[in-house]
């Protein structure tokens, strides 16, 4: 509802779906008239790396990069936000473990250590607190 609501405002039908996993974005969205392209290395059928977008929403995403991973993500995602992207990110061991027992949420920090991170390439527009431990920040490049 919150995509939905911030593609309204903004007048955007077409936007991308950074860290899609199994679509469920497009699949909310698409009967509405939205056009929502999908990237997830994961995922071999959604490996191209993607277009810039005037709205990228990436949900649930940035805490599953390795750490050393993340600097370049990061620029990934600066490099595809021609106009705003929505990010939401756990700041909290994930209720779910791999099948080696780790955590898959790789990157367990608070939310000042991510918006500093976050602050390093993008502008922050509004922070959207969901509860104690995951946040959503809508931002622009710097």
């Amino acid at each position: 509802e919150t995509v939905k609501e911030l593609a309204d405002h903004m007048g955007i039908k077409t936007l991308l779906d950074y860290g899609c996993g199994k679509q469920m974005l497009k699949a909310a969205l698409e009967p509405f008239g939205y056009t929502v392209h999908g990237y997830d290395p994961a995922f071999p059928d959604l490996a191209t790396l993607p277009q810039p977008a005037k709205l990228v929403i990436c949900t649930d995403v940035l805490e599953h990069v390795e750490p050393e991973c993340l600097d370049p993500v990061l620029e990934d995602l600066h490099r595809v936000t021609e106009g705003v992207a929505l990010l939401i990110v756990a700041t909290r061991e994930s209720r779910h473990k791999m099948p080696d027992g780790s955590s898959p949420h790789r990157i367990v920090k608070d939310q000042a250590w991510w918006m500093d991170k976050i602050g390093e390439r993008f502008t922050r527009i509004q922070t959207l607190q969901k509860d104690e431990n995951v946040f959503g920040v809508l931002v622009k490049r710097k």
